[in-house]
C-alpha cells in the first residue's frame, strides 16, 4: 500500500491530470509549504509562474536543511524579477 500513489492518482481524476502530473505538483506543495515558505509567500500572491516554481522546487531539493533557509530568501527576494525561465 503506497499512500502517496493513492493520493496522487485520487488528486489526478479530480483535477483531470496523470497521476504522475498529480505527483510531481504533490511534491512541490510540500516542498513550498515545509522548505520554501518566502517562496510560497510569492506564489500565494500570484507574483511566480508554475514553471518558475517548478524549477526553483526541483533545483533546491539536495540543499541541506540548515542552509534551505537562507537559500529561500534569497530566492524570494529575486525570483519575482527573474521572469520565464
Amino acid at each position: 500500500f503506497d499512500s502517496w500513489k493513492n493520493a496522487s492518482a485520487e488528486i489526478g481524476a479530480v483535477l483531470s491530470m496523470g497521476q504522475r502530473r498529480a505527483s510531481g505538483q504533490m511534491w512541490i506543495a510540500v516542498a513550498l509549504r515545509y522548505r520554501l515558505p518566502k517562496v510560497a509567500a510569492l506564489v500565494y500572491q500570484g507574483r511566480l509562474s508554475a514553471r518558475l516554481v517548478s524549477e526553483i522546487s526541483w533545483r533546491t531539493q539536495l540543499v541541506t536543511d540548515e542552509a534551505v533557509a537562507v537559500v529561500d530568501a534569497g530566492i524570494a527576494a529575486r525570483a519575482d524579477k527573474w521572469g520565464p525561465l
